[in-house]
């Protein structure tokens, strides 16, 4: 992907107005001075959280109204391999007890580099990590401002201004800013965790839900765009480990939706954060015959069709499978591991439903499935004509 391709897009700029390439924002200094971070303040939603927003700032002096000229954030990012879309669940939730019943929301696990580019990113690839690095900056400035106000302007909670004043007394304001990014870690023998140099680091970044008043169930409200441009559901390229594997290439419209201020987690250091929402998505699955010969190379069966057991017309010639039902081709398990610092999830829960139960009732196995059938009248078949030679 070129530079020109990856730009930081910004809503209802005025028509004709070029996009602003991320390549040429990340160190434009005028840029930055244009991000601006709003006021903590109490959220509306069926519990309270405290946000700020993050909006850039148009300079058409011709707009009037200053809040007609704070525009959202929005960033292309460049395209890498991913491994679909993973699945959130509630912390309280063991990852061996996630299943798509109790499935919360979905998000896509971002790697910022290519797994070839990781010790040198691409020019695209550095632009976006630096674009998130100093994002994280804005979060500790607004942490800084906040909590230094005094009287009836100091309105952030206690919890955060005590966390603030730890992390000021030690010198390292961003001990309390989460990153938007993370390294991975590897398994060594022994079983222990370790950072890997050589996998990308990775941003898990959630999409677009809400939850169904109905079934209880997230309902996703990102675009999904496969090839030739169909949008499809989240479903089709949601990653069930290990029964579906999806691997492919995901470009993500990615929008900075504010800041979050609050707890992380029960052992998160953290006190704020970016919040980013995935908005749109180009997925261009992987193919699924690529590890398989173009021809055929085995020589011809020279055996003679009456050695076979049956007529072929008791059985159904082979139907291609639809691209749907081909087989994923398989991956390490390292892959999905958790980020350092980020909530506990699995793009893969290991019961799902859609897998196949290996405890069925008595009930259940007295029930003939179409093979069942069709494997019962070929037996019966076979021991008639044996009558019939005797």
């Amino acid at each position: 992907m070129s530079e020109t391709e990856v730009k930081c897009v910004f809503a209802d700029l005025p028509e004709g107005e070029e996009d602003l390439l991320l390549v040429d924002t990340v160190d434009n200094e005028d840029f930055w001075d244009r991000v601006v971070v709003g006021r903590f303040e109490a959220q509306k939603g069926s519990v309270v959280w405290y946000g700020s927003d993050v909006k850039y700032v148009h300079d058409d002096d011709e707009i009037d109204d200053p809040d007609s000229r704070l525009l959202p954030i929005y960033i292309a990012a460049p395209e890498q391999f991913a491994y679909g879309i993973q699945g959130t669940w509630n912390f309280d939730i063991k990852r061996e007890q996630q299943t798509l019943k109790n499935i919360k929301g979905y998000q896509i696990k971002y790697a910022m580099t290519s797994s070839d580019t990781v010790k040198t990113p691409e020019p695209v690839e550095a632009a976006l990590i630096k674009f998130f690095e100093r994002l994280r900056e804005k979060a500790r400035d607004a942490l800084e401002f906040e909590c230094t106000q005094l009287g009836d302007e100091l309105i952030v909670t206690r919890n955060i201004r005590a966390a603030y004043n730890l992390a000021k007394i030690d010198g390292d304001l961003m001990s309390v800013v989460k990153p938007l990014f993370t390294a991975q870690k590897t398994k060594d023998d022994s079983g222990k965790s370790f950072v890997d140099d050589n996998k990308s680091s990775v941003s898990y970044i959630k999409l677009l839900s809400w939850e169904d008043k109905k079934t209880k169930m997230p309902v996703c409200k990102t675009n999904i765009y496969g090839p030739g441009d169909r949008e499809v559901p989240v479903e089709k390229y949601l990653g069930i480990y290990p029964d579906k594997i999806v691997t492919g290439n995901l470009e993500p419209l990615i929008k900075v939706e504010g800041l979050y201020w609050g707890a992380h987690g029960p052992e998160s250091p953290y006190i704020v954060s970016t919040r980013l929402k995935v908005y749109n998505i180009n997925f261009t699955p992987a193919a699924q015959n690529r590890n398989r010969p173009a021809q055929r190379l085995l020589k011809k069966n020279t055996a003679p069709k009456e050695m076979d057991i049956d007529s072929d017309d008791e059985f159904p010639s082979p139907v291609p499978q639809s691209e749907d039902q081909q087989p994923h081709p398989s991956t390490n398990a390292n892959d999905f591991a958790d980020g350092v610092g980020q909530a506990p999830i699995s793009a893969t829960p290991p019961d799902s439903p859609c897998q196949e139960s290996g405890n069925e009732s008595e009930e259940e196995s007295s029930v003939q499935t179409p093979s069942k059938k069709k494997a019962a009248t070929v037996a019966k078949r076979r021991k008639v004509r044996g009558r019939k030679k005797e």
